[in-house]
């Protein structure tokens, strides 16, 4: 269980732009290397962990350590994933606290930015490439479709997380339904 922490942990130092930008990295060890879980699992915790309120990789790790370890698995690897950034933020305020507006300070963080986009980026083409349905024509749609509603018309991101939910709900029954239907001849 230790080398699983670790994995959350060292994985937390490099948490610049949040909890997204480490799905890929994630996932990298705990699917190709440890071979933990299916990438359909892995990519079901993390669907379900971004639909939580919190950091989504806390919220990773809280279900991957369940996987993993049960409850005792979910608790140290949660540590794993909050320790890196309660270090960081601590050691930060107390020897940086009036550097936020040094301009070394600030080139550095503005060449992180492109960086962090870069790895949200893969994180989320990843959970899109697992998630494509073998009809292409409707993920593309679905997606298009999404990016619209949230950038164009401004429609809260809750509100479409909450509807998604829904909306899977209202599927799973249709599909048991029509495999019982199916059953019964």
């Amino acid at each position: 269980m230790f080398k699983f922490f670790l994995i959350f942990f060292k994985q937390g130092f490099f948490a610049f732009g949040g909890g997204y930008s480490l799905v890929s990295l994630i996932e990298k060890e705990i699917v190709e290397n440890y071979k933990l879980m299916p990438p359909e699992t892995f990519t079901s915790i993390v669907s379900i962990a971004s639909s939580l309120p919190g950091p989504v990789a806390i919220n990773v790790g809280i279900f991957v350590g369940y996987f993993v370890g049960g409850v005792l698995g979910a608790i140290i690897i949660t540590l794993g994933a909050i320790l890196p950034s309660f270090f960081i933020v601590t050691l930060v305020v107390a020897i940086f606290s009036d550097m936020y507006t040094n301009e070394y300070v600030v080139k550095v963080l503005s060449g992180v930015k492109p960086v962090v986009a870069v790895m949200i980026f893969l994180a989320g083409f990843r959970i899109l490439r697992k998630s494509m349905t073998k009809d292409i024509k409707y993920s593309i749609f679905f997606v298009l479709s999404l990016f619209v509603l949230v950038y164009f018309k401004n429609i809260s991101i809750a509100f479409i997380i909450f509807a998604a939910i829904l909306i899977g709900v209202i599927i799973y029954f249709i599909s048991i339904k029509i495999n019982l239907n199916k059953l019964k001849g």
